[in-house]
């Protein structure tokens, strides 16, 4: 009896964790999604650097829903990935390099810790 209490409460906490994460992520891709068709060359940071803020979320809520282990470690490295990804346009000719990109991915992974910290207290009060 003890062990299906256990296993119950385990699925509610994954199912709780896919739900929060794909609804976190499916409103970070369509303002995503919104941000780039506002995007125009007139220099708005906001407008700009968007993507990149976004990207993170994105990027971890995707692979939360595939991992359950250490979620700032994963974060961190979607992070990293990001990160990197901005730093690898430094060698592509169509592509360009922005501080600035870097600056908001990194503002993207502190969301995200925010993010997890929020569903730790919301599952620990369950």
């Amino acid at each position: 009896m003890l062990s299906q209490y256990v296993k119950s409460k385990a699925i509610g906490k994954w199912h709780f964790t896919v739900v929060y994460y794909g609804g976190l992520a499916l409103c970070c891709y369509f303002t995503y999604l919104h941000m780039i068709g506002l995007r125009t060359d007139n220099g708005s940071l906001i407008l700009n650097a968007a993507p990149n803020f976004l990207a993170v979320p994105i990027t971890c809520s995707f692979a939360f829903a595939v991992t359950n282990d250490n979620k700032k470690l994963t974060a961190l490295f979607c992070a990293l990935g990001v990160i990197g990804y901005e730093f690898m346009q430094l060698g592509m000719e169509e592509r360009t390099f922005d501080s600035l990109d870097v600056l908001f991915s990194v503002f993207g992974y502190q969301f995200m810790l925010l993010s997890i910290t929020v569903e730790r207290k919301i599952t620990s009060r369950v």
